[in-house]
């Protein structure tokens, strides 16, 4: 239960953090990246951390209530990595419709 709080306290400070950010967030991304809109940029960042988190709280609580199913807790534990590999997909996606292109004539 103390996890689960934790991960809901931990998303919401992100994602507040990253929405009232001016300049552009290094949260997904750590390289240096230009953004044609930083605001939206960060606040499309900031929607992907509280999905994240929202979708992270339903195997958590789930393992929390039959923590002692192990095989229950494994596949909750399984669910949480592909929620966080999906979240990559959708960020690269993101990103590539973001990203600020620059004229190839130089």
């Amino acid at each position: 239960m103390i996890i689960t709080v934790f991960v809901a306290f931990v998303c919401i400070y992100t994602a507040a953090k990253i929405w009232i950010s001016e300049e552009r967030t290094t949260v997904f991304n750590k390289k240096k990246i230009e953004v044609k809109d930083v605001k939206k940029y960060n606040r499309t960042c900031a929607y992907l951390v509280l999905g994240f988190g929202f979708a992270a709280e339903i195997p958590l609580v789930v393992m929390g209530w039959f923590g002692a199913n192990i095989w229950l807790s494994i596949a909750m534990l399984v669910l949480l990595i592909v929620e966080a590999y999906l979240v990559t997909v959708v960020y690269s996606k993101i990103e590539k419709s973001m990203i600020k292109q620059y004229d190839e004539r130089g």
